[in-house]
């Protein structure tokens, strides 16, 4: 992936890609934490000019900031909430917006913001050669350290000793070329610095547009709503919440096997599980329903969306509490970043553990690859619930077709030749129930 004429230009554009996401967008989180509490962001921004431009992902993050932080925040959307509602921060010295670095004698505040803001537009401007020279490199690593030591000053944080590891850090090839691909994805979808989170956007519209919640009122208790179930909650649903909710709606259909019992048996008796299928085996539908049944049981269920989201929550453990979270180490294939992710914070999840239990959906064909290692590799900890003795039985699919199709809309001879099926089969009964024209003039 280097260019041959400089083959270390690529882990310089690497690591400069790394100090953005991982050094200086936490700067700008800490910045508009001093200056905007989250609980307080919705309701600032929807007090300004600025929320008739939202986006309705946008709008989201701001009414579950309350509950989750700034920690989905992209850093674009950060710096126009510095730069629109954030009155104790003074403008740069030439104004918001500019093309032009800040000198080295324009060293206030926002300054700085900008000086990020345009160091991140520089890198990503060469994100489809992947390279940067060592005179760019030490040019931007320079105003990068200079801005973090100044922001230790202002937000009390520190962020050299990210810096610096990142500098020392010897990346590996295929984490290197990962990480690059990853940037390009970013660049062009515009989706800075919050990695991958297209899948998550999708399901909030559909969440949100399914069960009206920007028609909910904050004024009433148990408000049950045509499309949806109700909310036990004073004041905008979580992020949490709308997701919760979304799984019992879908519960509703969902039929109880023995892959579920075993994957209900396993989970008792320890505290991290692996539900392991082929795609449409229904895995997600598995560990959502086990949630809420620990949920009645008093359990506070987390869904997560990367693994460092567990550690972010650490320092505030308490027991009874159940994470999930789907192909955390890749979908279609195993994913080198989500990998280097989760075996950098394996010990700190192993430690969260001790008072928490985790279930996780993944795909037969990402944990069979053979370098996991691990809590991935121990078999003890997997469920494969399309194989062996969980595969499904005739009964059971009866059932499961039973919650999908109207009774007299299939003959027992159509039944009995849908059940020949194995693959797919939860995943098919969904679609078969969407696409009713398949059903015949029923």
């Amino acid at each position: 992936m280097a260019s041959r004429l400089d083959p270390g230009g690529s882990s310089r554009f690497a690591k400069l890609g790394m100090a953005i996401n991982d050094v200086l967008t936490q700067a700008y989180r800490d910045i508009l934490e001093m200056d905007v509490p989250p609980s307080l962001a919705f309701n600032k921004v929807k007090s300004s000019s600025l929320y008739k431009k939202l986006r309705s992902d946008q709008e989201l993050l701001l009414i579950d900031a309350k509950n989750s932080g700034y920690k989905n925040f992209d850093i674009t959307f950060m710096y126009t909430l510095l730069r629109n509602i954030c009155t104790t921060i003074p403008p740069p010295t030439n104004a918001w917006g500019g093309n032009d670095m800040p000198s080295t004698i324009e060293i206030t505040i926002g300054d700085d913001i900008e000086r990020i803001r345009l160091i991140r537009n520089s890198v990503f401007g060469h994100v489809y050669s992947a390279s940067t020279s060592q005179q760019t490199f030490d040019d931007s690593w320079s105003v990068i350290s200079d801005v973090c030591q100044r922001l230790q000053t202002y937000t009390g944080k520190t962020y050299m000793d990210g810096l610096q590891n990142i500098e020392r850090q010897a990346l590996e090839e295929e984490y290197e070329e990962a990480l690059v691909e990853k940037l390009r994805e970013e660049h062009e979808n515009n989706k800075e610095l919050r990695e991958d989170m297209s899948t998550l956007l999708s399901d909030v519209k559909e969440i949100k547009a399914g069960m009206h919640l920007n028609k909910i009122s904050c004024q009433q208790r148990n408000i049950d709503t045509q499309d949806g179930p109700k909310f036990e909650k004073d004041g905008p649903v979580s992020l949490n919440e709308a997701i919760i909710a979304n799984w019992k709606m879908e519960n509703k259909t969902f039929v109880p096997t023995l892959a579920t019992k075993a994957v209900e048996e396993k989970l008792q008796n320890q505290n991290f599980v692996i539900v392991v299928g082929n795609s449409g085996s229904g895995k997600t539908a598995t560990i959502q329903h086990i949630a809420l049944k620990y949920q009645r049981q008093g359990w506070d269920i987390v869904p997560i969306d990367e693994v460092r989201e567990i550690k972010e929550m650490c320092s505030r453990f308490f027991t009874r509490r159940l994470f999930i979270m789907n192909d955390p180490i890749g979908k279609e294939k195993l994913d080198e970043i989500s990998k280097h992710s989760w075996e950098s914070l394996e010990n700190t999840i192993e430690i969260c553990l001790e008072k928490s239990k985790m279930l996780i959906s993944c795909r037969r064909c990402v944990i069979k690859d053979n370098v996991l290692q691990g809590l991935f590799r121990e078999q003890s900890n997997i469920v494969e619930i399309d194989s062996g003795s969980n595969v499904l039985t005739d009964e059971e699919k009866v059932l499961i077709i039973k919650q999908y199709v109207k009774e007299g809309d299939l003959s027992k001879n159509d039944i009995d030749e849908i059940i020949k099926t194995d693959a797919y089969f939860p995943l098919l009964c969904k679609l078969l129930a969407v696409n009713r024209h398949y059903l015949g003039d029923h």
